[in-house]
């Protein structure tokens, strides 16, 4: 939120069970800043595309909640 990004309930169902299997499955001194920061980078370029998608389609739903979302779909292919 604090930089105008919400998750949908399911996108951060996804995020909070993978980040918990992470830490489960870490090494003495695995640092997961950097994975985090990996993972949200990727998560806005599948945002960003899904967004332009919608674009060329259907613009008139490209309200400032649907650019402020980070869907399910915008995380799901990369953590499963």
């Amino acid at each position: 939120k604090k930089c105008g990004l919400e998750l949908e309930p399911a996108a951060e169902a996804i995020l909070c069970e993978h980040f918990k299997t992470l830490c489960a499955n870490r090494q003495e001194h695995y640092c997961n800043a950097n994975t985090v920061r990996n993972i949200f980078q990727r998560v806005f370029q599948r945002q960003a595309l899904r967004l332009n998608k919608i674009k060329k389609e259907t613009p008139e739903v490209l309200t400032k909640e649907a650019l402020s979302l980070i869907s399910a779909e915008d995380v799901s292919s990369l953590i499963n």
